[in-house]
């Protein structure tokens, strides 16, 4: 039995903006280094939790008390 040998990074890399691909025995995975984008093939572009502000002593409170 012939077993596919072909590394499916080094024929037609998959990963997306910078992403590290990486080999398996189940097909290439990506590595998203920047954090900036996610998914599979690091194609989403991640959301964000640094909230910018104004200044010193800023802050971001969010009332959930009335969300539903």
């Amino acid at each position: 039995m012939m077993t596919n040998t072909t590394d499916a990074c080094e024929t037609r890399d998959p990963c997306q903006h910078g992403g590290i691909c990486i080999s398996t025995d189940s097909g290439p995975i990506c590595e998203c280094r920047t954090g900036d984008y996610e998914g599979a093939y690091c194609e989403k572009e991640a959301w964000s939790t640094v909230l910018p502000t104004a200044g010193a002593g800023d802050y971001w409170a969010w009332d959930y008390s009335e969300s539903r």
